[in-house]
């Protein structure tokens, strides 16, 4: 195979397919539920705890939290979080890249 090294064979299984004993837990996808910014604050919590128990089960990288979640805002939360960034990039701050922030 391409990439392997003069003597080595690189061992290629089609998907979903593992060795004996072997479990994948990445061949399924997850639903990220959209939010819409309701004014209820528990709302936003429980979906917000949704989205963390899913990043976390899947293994998101911290940088990629930021954007994904964004794309999941609708309605009010996507255009107060539009303002937001707009607001930041006039006083010239940096992007949000962590959940925290």
């Amino acid at each position: 195979m391409f990439g392997a090294s003069s003597g080595e064979v690189e061992e290629r299984r089609p998907s979903g397919q593992h060795r004996e004993g072997e479990r994948s837990y990445n061949d399924f996808k997850l639903y990220i539920p959209k939010f819409e910014g309701q004014l209820d604050p528990n709302l936003f919590l429980d979906w917000l705890q949704n989205i963390e128990r899913i990043f976390e089960y899947k293994d998101v990288l911290d940088d990629k939290n930021v954007n994904l979640l964004a794309l999941k805002l609708r309605k009010y939360a996507s255009i107060r979080w539009s303002n937001v960034m707009a607001k930041r990039a006039r006083k010239r701050k940096e992007k949000i890249k962590t959940r925290e922030k």
